[in-house]
């Protein structure tokens, strides 16, 4: 079996860790999360010349951000279809510019500050499984080509020349998309933001957020303004505990390919992928020429225990490679799980507090340009009182399944009933 080492942290040496909190301190904002969005509100807040901590319970990108695949994508579990179906041409148009600004801030910030990540610019791909499949990819080509930007649609009998594989149906290509080694980073944004000022401490947890400021190590922080970007952990913190819960994905990462095999994967250049499944496969090419694939299961993906990457789930992504790409064998060299932070309706929450008006969230932001996005939302919000897709955003909107129903069924078959009335079963 292969390791359970995370394949970004094996590329770098062991991360500085910044000073952990030892006494009380006051600041004018502090922001509670060394996530992407965490970092991505502070870089942003720093520049606004404010006094500014960020607290980290591990290091930074220990957590979601610094595990995840590095597809920089505006696809976030929600297909443009998808959203155009809840909230029609304008709020989906909107919506997808959100998150396509996401994109578009990540590739900002790497290039004005050089930003050493594996930075690969991959269209992205959506492809079909089989029939009922490619009619969701042809829905979707035709409505980014009405509404958003050029895609390119392939059936069948041309999939092949982007895809080495016969087995596929078609699928969906756009570009403006990228791919990244996110731990790489996450570490690199947090030396920026100390070097524009902002105090990080690490291995700093808290445990208590009220009116004027957090407790963390067992010291008080005063703050006037607090940012909670926990993603998952938000309801250990008592905010909003109901909304969200967390959905398991497994990643794994290959020994090197030769460029052969890669060619073989991807005739016209490596993709970033993802197929039309219910619980889906996702694969690109990362550093040294290795494929990274990503898959779960129904039962694993909902439980409430936190399982390890299992054998069976391994050998789910070889069966898949094997079958899907004419008989390849692909040796797995390293194996992790990621816990993701997820509402009933694949949509995050994010705002300002109703009950503690100096208190701004960030959660359920699955996929890195969103969670980017909102980050640099939650800033603007804070120093220039933003609120134009608040009403998107909002932990008070009605969920596929409502708290009393939930208390009944429990979260994890709520949320897998609720993720299938989002999505699968209109």
């Amino acid at each position: 079996m292969p390791n359970h080492d995370i394949f970004w942290h094996t590329l770098e040496s062991e991360p500085k860790v910044s000073p952990t909190l030892t006494q009380d301190i006051s600041t004018d904002i502090v922001i509670i999360g060394g996530g992407i969005a965490g970092l991505t509100a502070a870089y942003h807040l720093a520049e606004k010349g404010r006094s500014i901590t960020l607290v980290e319970q591990d290091v930074c990108a220990s957590g979601a951000s610094g595990k995840s695949s590095g597809f920089i994508t505006p696809d976030s579990e929600l297909e443009f279809g998808d959203l155009l179906e809840r909230f029609g041409e304008e709020g989906a148009t909107t919506i997808w510019n959100f998150g396509q600004g996401g994109v578009d801030e990540i590739r900002r910030i790497i290039q004005r500050h050089n930003i050493l990540c594996d930075y690969r610019e991959d269209d992205s791909c959506f492809i079909a499984l089989n029939k009922k499949g490619f009619t969701v990819v042809e829905d979707e080509h035709r409505k980014q080509q009405q509404f958003l930007q050029q895609s390119s649609l392939y059936d069948k009998s041309t999939v092949t020349s982007i895809i080495g594989s016969n087995s596929y149906a078609g699928a969906v290509r756009f570009g403006k998309t990228f791919g990244i080694n996110p731990y790489n980073y996450c570490r690199s944004l947090k030396q920026i933001i100390e070097e524009k000022g902002v105090a990080v401490f690490e291995k700093t947890s808290v445990t208590a957020v009220n009116a004027d400021g957090i407790w963390a190590n067992g010291h008080h922080i005063k703050a006037k303004i607090i940012v909670v970007c926990v993603d998952r952990f938000l309801p250990q913190l008592k905010i909003y505990p109901p909304k969200i819960y967390r959905v398991q994905t497994y990643l794994a990462v290959s020994a090197p390919l030769s460029s052969e095999v890669v060619s073989s994967l991807f005739p016209n250049g490596p993709l970033m992928v993802w197929d039309t499944s219910l619980i889906y496969q996702y694969f690109r090419i990362v550093a040294g020429n290795r494929l990274l694939v990503g898959a779960s299961s129904l039962l694993k993906t909902y439980s409430k225990q936190d399982v390890k990457t299992p054998e069976y789930v391994i050998r789910k992504m070889e069966k898949y490679v094997h079958e899907k790409f004419n008989g390849i064998h692909i040796k797995f060299e390293y194996t992790w799980p990621g816990l993701i932070g997820i509402t009933k309706d694949f949509f995050p929450i994010a705002g300002k507090h109703l009950e503690m008006p100096n208190v701004f969230y960030i959660s359920g932001s699955a996929g890195l340009p969103w969670a980017t996005a909102l980050g640099k939302y939650i800033s603007e919000k804070i120093i220039d009182n933003r609120s134009d897709l608040d009403k998107y955003f909002s932990a008070t909107r009605k969920f596929p399944v409502g708290n009393r129903i939930q208390k009944i069924l429990g979260k994890p078959l709520s949320y897998a009933i609720s993720h299938g009335a989002s999505k699968y079963f209109k």
